[in-house]
């Protein structure tokens, strides 16, 4: 059955800027776009290509300057978000609002090979990583959360009292998955001294 959608710009200005935040990337580049589709259909949502999301983004305007994503877009761009569908997502506006943020921050690139960072969250989670490259990092202990000791996780950004997004947890023997850790209450992380 195909649901039909209510949208409008403000939802899909909110989607975009959740998707990059989960993402840990803004989308500024066609390697962005790419990456993002990459996401997606590792982590099991399903297809987007390159130039449908371009498209939502408004990097390419081919089909002019009104463009609404279709349903299929929209609930797998929601479904990366932990929401059942689009209309559950736009349902969240008083829940999750876009803000700017000026706390600390920590960008996964900007680390250094082998450097090691804690989070914690509630109720009573704790894990720690170390940095291997790029946005990779080795859960070197994991206390009362999902991920588990030898996953290797991808983030692109920790930040203070928000939820970190790790768009994809590499367990062996199975299928990447997305995980999202502080929900409720986000994180807090902290460099270890090496």
């Amino acid at each position: 059955m195909n649901k039909r959608y209510r949208v409008n710009s403000e939802e899909i200005d909110r989607l975009r800027g959740e998707v990059e935040h989960f993402a840990g990337f803004p989308m500024q580049t066609p390697d962005d776009f790419t990456r993002l589709s990459n996401i997606l259909n590792s982590s099991g949502y399903g297809y987007v290509s390159p130039t449908t999301l371009k498209r939502v983004w408004g990097y390419i305007t081919d089909t002019g300057n009104d463009y609404c994503p279709g349903t299929y877009t929209l609930r797998t761009l929601s479904n990366l978000l932990g929401f059942r569908d689009f209309n559950e997502f736009a349902d969240q506006k008083l829940a999750i609002q876009s803000k700017e943020y000026t706390g600390q921050y920590l960008e996964s690139r900007g680390l250094e090979i082998g450097a090691k960072i804690e989070i914690r969250w509630q109720p009573n989670r704790h894990c720690i990583l170390r940095h291997m490259n790029d946005s990779l990092f080795e859960v070197l202990s994991s206390e009362n959360a999902r991920l588990k000791k030898g996953d290797i996780v991808e983030c692109g950004c920790f930040t203070q009292n928000a939820p970190a997004y790790f768009t994809r947890v590499f367990r062996q023997g199975a299928s990447p998955m997305t995980y999202i850790a502080g929900t409720a209450n986000g994180i807090s992380f902290c460099l270890l001294e090496s």
